[in-house]
Formats: C-alpha cells, structure tokens, sequence
C-alpha cells in the first residue's frame, strides 16, 4: 500500500513527498486547509486497517468522536495561521479494542506551486513493538523501492554540498559515470561545467524551495547527450534530483529547424516570384479601377441628376398640394365666414326679440287669469272658445315653448361664434388665441361627423383642458391641424364602429364605446402640449413611420389625398416651431402630441 497525493500537487513534489511518507514508520496524514486528507501513508492505511483510496478524501470527523476533531482543527488552524508547528496530546480509539496514548505533531508543507498543507504525524506514546507495525515498515520500504524502480528516469538524492546521497538508475541509461557509490561528489561524477551548472541549480532550489528546470548537453562515449534536469527539495539540506534523457527530441527539434529552415528558403524564392507577378497584377488592376472610377463618377452624377429631379418633383407636387389644400381651406374660411355672417343677423334678431316676446306672454297670461278671477262664469261663446283651445294647456305648455325658443337661439349663437372662430384660417398675422376656443370651434364644425347617426352610435368627446395662457399662433393654420387630425381620429373610430356593425360584437374596441380624448397641458414654463387620442384599432408599426410622408395614405381612392399630415407636420415645425408626433398600439388606439412654444418671438431669438 502506498501513500497517495491530490492531482493539483507537481508530479516531482509527488514523487519526493510520497517517499518521504511512505519512509517514515509513524502514521502520518497530509491535510488542505478544508481538513481534507489528500495523502496517507502506508502506517496509517495499516493503522485504520483501509486501502488508501478509502482514505484520501475523508477528514478527521469520519473516525474521530466530534470533542477530538475539533481539537485537532483548533492546533491545525494554528499551524496553518502561524506556520509554527504545534503538538496536542489525546487518546485516540485505534487499534481495537485497545486504544493507544498518541502525541500529534503537525507542521506545514509547501508544493512548488505555494500551496500549504498541514501534515499530522500520530506517535504513540506506549506503543509497543508489535509484529505488524514491523511488517509495515517492511512493506512500507518495500513499496518505496518498486516505486523508485519504477520511474524511467535517473534520481538522485543529494545534499546542498553536492554529495550524492543515494542513486536509482535505469539500466539502459546513458550516463553511466554518474552510477557512483552514495557520498560520492557531484565533482566526481559530470564534467566541471556540468558539475557546476548542477551545483547552481540545487542551490537555487534550497533556497526559493521551488523547482528548477534546465537542459545540459554532455559528451558520453564520443556521442552528445542532451538532458533535461528536475530538481526540487525534499528536505532541509537535501534534494531529489531527476535526469531525462531527452537526446531524441532534441534531434527530433534540430532536424525539424533545419526542415523549417529549407522550407523558409524555398518559400522566400517562391515569394519573389509571386511578387513579381503581384506587381504585374497590380498594375492591371489599378488600370481597371481608374475606369471603374470614371463609370461610377459618371453613374453618381447621372444619379445625383436623378434625384434632383425626383426631389424637384417632389417639392412641385408637394407644393401644388399645398396651395390646393391651402386654397380650400381658405375658401372653406370665405364660405364658414359667411354663412356664419348671415345666420348671425336673424338669430341676433329673434335672440333680441326672445326676451320681449317673453314678457309680453307673461302680461297677457296675467291678464287671462285676472280675468278669470273676476269674470268665473263668461259668456257661451267665450266658455265654448276656451274649452276648444284648451286654455289651461296652452298657459301651462307655452313658457315651455319660448324657453326651447332660447335654448335654439343660443345654440344657433354658439355655432355661429364656432364658424367665426374657425374662419380665421384666412388670417396671415400671428396672434395669441385660446387655444381650447380652436378645439371648441373645430368640433363644432366637425359635429355632423360627431354626433348619433341612423347607422352608428355617437362618438364620445372627453375634455382635459388645463387653465393656458394666450397662445402666440397662426390661429387658422393652427385650426387647420387640429381638422385633419380630429378628422383621421373620426375616420379610424367610424372604421371601427362598421367593423362592430360587421361582426354584430364589441371585442374591436374591448367593449369601449368610441372615444376621442383631448388634452390641454403645460409640461414646462414656456411650451404647451396638445394630445388628441383616440381608442380605435390603431396605426400598424410598419407603416407609423411614414405616416407624415407626403401623398402617403391608407385610405381608398377619393378619400384621402396623403397631404392632411405632412401640411399639418409643416405648420407645427416649421411655422410654429414646434414638434408633432404620433404614438400608436395596435389595438389599442393613437395618439398624436403638438407641443408648441408659448411666445413665438422668444423661441424665434433662441
């Protein structure tokens, strides 16, 4: 049985640490700073009476009683803390059934790679010697044997002085002169230099405690050797030394050189030769993009005339469309105008004359009842009249008729009022207006469209109007946006509104009657934003993008010309320096946002 180490620690720092445990006659186990075993000897796989893979792995709470373990970690952390190394003294419950007095000595261990570990040596006090502690050891040096044997390499234990300590050579190794008596120099058994280069190397490695590598090149035998030397310490004064021969590789690595170095050659000859043929082609090719560069400078102006062109196109139609929608507008303002001139002189007339009429009711109703009071039995012929025109219904129905009478004459004012506002769309002076009167009036116009018709509901007006100051504006350009967009938003609602007709449901609009929200806002000191949303089926996201593009529609043929948007873009940017923006959900309806500044002249300096 031999000791085993984790695959983290060198190879050499194994071969070395794993002699030493296996060499010593006291149990003795290696533990991480988890308290993890990661080597066991072979005194200790005796004394547990485990093979060593059982071992390797386990911790001290896996065969100790809880009270021993945590002893045992409190001396092992301080070793760790401290690297002093500590000694505790128990009675441990092995071997059964008589367990033994033991002292515990722990001290820290370094791999190469500067990782500590704490090794734990169990030495009983009264242990007596038994027979099978003796075939332990036996086996136990027997095990160190076949495993040195084993190595294909030359190892030498030696001291920092360079004496040779002891020697374990294969047979079919080339260095036979250093196959030497132990205490033998180093001196005695390399050439000076190598001797030296050796010497060097081992002092280097006692005092870093860390492996050393190199390479030597000897002269056996009239043949070069080339090797490769390990050394790593495996005591105070004293190294484990192991020596490949690495001849084979070395020539394998010169005959590789000298085949790079050929095939070097023959690369740069072939190299030339391409180059040769590279400059050639590039010549050719430089002659051919100097043409392609003619035919695309001559393309790119072809096509820069193109789209001058088009965009000249574009700007005539656009402005053609403009003027043509500028033009009904205004003539739509003419006419607004006045029809709203000669609807205002009757009504302001019968509006007048309302109050009068009123009055004059009220004396002769009086008057009647005087009568009435003083006159209870009248004639036949007045007793016949009044039953035929039932008097009492007519007293009792006719305040009720004059107050209708107002109620139609104030409606026929405000809607007069609404088509004067509106027709300022002919006025070419900036103003400050209110800007919830603009909404009003163009809902007013807009009504026809709002309101209950035989074939759809009436669509739902919800107002958020906030207290604004004047607005500087084009009030009828301004007017002029809010037509075409409360139009799209009607347009889209009647959509849906036939849709439902359609499908004899209500799932279009999730049961929501159809709506369209305005909002009136001041979101800083010096702008004001106007919202008009609306709950229809909203905008595809493909097509939102484009929506201000002029002559871009969704709608049929004679519905829609694809200018209402792009004008009304225009007007908001440009003449008003503003912004316009659309924010649609499909599904769930579209809202357009116009935030304009609240003085133009200071947004105009800035």
């Amino acid at each position: 049985m031999t000791a085993s180490y984790s695959n983290s620690v060198d190879s050499l720092t194994q071969i070395s640490l794993l002699t030493f445990l296996n060499g010593m006659p006291d149990p003795i186990v290696v533990k991480d700073r988890q308290h993890r075993w990661v080597a066991v000897n072979s005194a200790t796989c005796c004394l547990l009476d485990k093979p060593e893979p059982q071992l390797v792995g386990q911790c001290d709470r896996d065969f100790l009683p809880v009270h021993q373990v945590k002893a045992i970690w409190q001396c092992v952390e301080e070793v760790f803390t401290t690297g002093v190394a500590q000694a505790i003294e128990m009675t441990l419950p092995w071997p059964q059934p008589h367990p033994q007095r033991c002292i515990l000595h722990c001290f820290v261990i370094h791999t190469p790679a500067q990782t500590p570990y704490v090794a734990t040596c169990i030495r009983a006090v009264d242990k007596p010697a038994q027979p099978a502690t003796e075939a332990a050891l036996r086996h136990s040096d027997a095990t160190r044997r076949a495993l040195i044997e084993a190595i294909p390499d030359l190892l030498i234990r030696m001291r920092g002085d360079g004496t040779q300590l002891n020697i374990a050579l294969e047979g079919d190794f080339k260095q036979k002169a250093i196959a030497a008596p132990p205490d033998k120099l180093i001196y005695d058994c390399l050439p000076p230099e190598a001797a030296k280069l050796r010497r060097y190397y081992v002092n280097q490695a006692l005092e870093t405690d860390q492996l050393q590598v190199y390479d030597q090149e000897l002269m056996i035998d009239g043949q070069v050797v080339y090797e490769e030397v390990r050394i790593i310490p495996s005591g105070e004064d004293e190294v484990l030394t192991m020596v490949r021969d690495v001849t084979a590789r070395k020539q394998a690595e010169f005959e590789l050189q000298r085949l790079n170095e050929q095939l070097e050659n023959q690369v740069e000859a072939r190299t030339a030769a391409l180059k040769k043929v590279v400059s050639r082609l590039e010549r050719e090719i430089t002659d051919h993009k100097r043409a392609e560069i003619a035919l695309q400078q001559s393309e790119t102006q072809l096509r820069q005339q193109t789209q001058e062109l088009q965009q000249t196109l574009q700007e005539l139609q656009e402005a053609q469309m403009q003027l043509v929608q500028s033009e009904k507008m205004s003539s739509l303002g003419q006419l607004v105008a006045g029809v709203a001139h000669e609807i205002n002189n009757p009504v302001n007339f019968i509006y007048g004359n309302l109050k009068h009429a009123n009055d004059y009711i009220q004396d002769l109703l009086h008057l009647i009842r005087l009568f009435q009071q003083h006159y209870p039995d009248p004639v036949p012929e007045i007793q016949q009249e009044y039953e035929l025109i039932d008097l009492d219904f007519l007293i009792e129905d006719l305040p009720k008729l004059l107050a209708s009478m107002k109620v139609g004459a104030d409606r026929i004012q405000k809607i007069v009022a609404s088509l004067r506002t509106f027709s300022r769309m002919d006025e070419a002076e900036m103003k400050a207006v209110d800007l919830a009167e603009c909404l009003d009036s163009t809902l007013m116009i807009l009504q026809s469209r709002i309101k209950e018709r035989p074939d759809r509901a009436s669509i739902n007006i919800h107002k958020q109007y906030t207290d604004l100051p004047l607005i500087e504006c084009y009030a009828g350009q301004l007017n002029q946006v809010f037509m075409n967009i409360l139009s799209n938003a009607i347009d889209a609602l009647e959509d849906v509104m036939q849709t439902q007709a359609e499908l004899n449901a209500s799932e279009v609009t999730g049961g929501s009657p159809p709506t369209i929200t305005i909002r009136l806002q001041q979101p800083r000191a010096d702008r004001v934003q106007i919202a008009i949303a609306d709950n229809g089926i909203g905008i595809p996201s493909e097509i939102q993008a484009r929506i201000f593009d002029p002559f871009f529609t969704t709608k049929p043929i004679g519905k829609g010309t694809g200018m209402g948007l792009s004008i009304s873009y225009q007007i908001v940017t440009e003449k008003h320096r503003g912004s316009l923006s659309c924010h649609s959900t499909p599904g769930s309806g579209t809202e357009f946002l116009i935030e304009i500044p609240i003085h133009q002249s200071s947004s105009q300096e800035t």
